[in-house]
């Protein structure tokens, strides 16, 4: 018989999501800083890590963007959803080793592995040549898995972000 207090994997929903996460977390053998960022994931649906990326680490990512719009294979979003001039590439990733590699963070992957108890895949990337000015809205629909619960949206900031130049809005 399960055990929902003590097993992570009785229940089909991310034990961060799960009605018997204080208990599993009580449970865990987790340090007390990975119990508080699960803590805050679990009430307020995101976290904020520091990748620590090297300046070398972004201008490789952000140098294939500006190649890729020279390529004609690159795939973009369509125009009737962009609330901005700037191109938006997808899949950068598969044009793009330090983008591959950059999705495969270490951070992030032990991150995910951590909060969701799986093993993590990164499959789609999209990349923004300037913050998206989109209003706020729900990425829901996008991120829609059977079972439910189990997709993360992943945002990493190649450049310094504040409130005035497009960054991300994240309501908990």
């Amino acid at each position: 018989m399960n055990n929902y207090y003590k097993e992570k994997h009785a229940i089909p929903i991310p034990w961060v999501e799960s009605p018997f996460f204080e208990s599993l977390l009580k449970e865990s053998d987790l340090d007390k800083e990975d119990k508080e960022r699960c803590a805050f994931y679990n009430k307020n649906g995101y976290l904020q890590i520091d990748l620590d990326l090297s300046e070398s680490e972004i201008k490789s990512v952000v140098g294939d963007m500006y190649q890729a719009l020279e390529n004609e294979k690159t795939k973009y979003h369509a125009d009737h959803f962009q609330y901005t001039e700037n191109k938006r590439i997808f899949e950068l990733w598969k044009q793009s080793k330090a983008a591959a590699e950059m999705c495969m963070n270490h951070k992030v992957m032990d991150t995910l592995r951590m909060l969701y108890h799986r093993e993590p895949f990164p499959f789609s990337t999209i990349n923004f040549f300037k913050g998206s000015n989109q209003p706020l809205h729900s990425d829901t629909i996008h991120f829609h898995t059977v079972p439910s619960r189990w997709m993360v949206g992943v945002w990493i900031a190649l450049e310094d972000v504040n409130e005035t130049n497009g960054s991300l809005k994240i309501i908990p």
